[in-house]
């Protein structure tokens, strides 16, 4: 079985990317770090889609 079509869309880089900041930070408390890390991607995400909501919307001509 291929696991690539068993994973759900995103997971994977996902994965490398808390492994990526888990390995730069070599941080001693590794699941703290990453929930902290998570938490704020989390809020990172919320805080781009109010200003996504919140800017004007381009008019493009005809």
């Amino acid at each position: 079985m291929d696991a690539s079509n068993s994973t759900p869309h995103g997971l994977k880089s996902l994965l490398e990317s808390l492994s990526r900041a888990a390995l730069l930070a070599q941080p001693d408390d590794i699941p703290r770090f990453l929930c902290a890390h998570v938490e704020n991607m989390i809020k990172f995400s919320d805080d781009q889609q109010v200003r996504d909501r919140n800017q004007p919307k381009s008019i493009s001509a005809l």
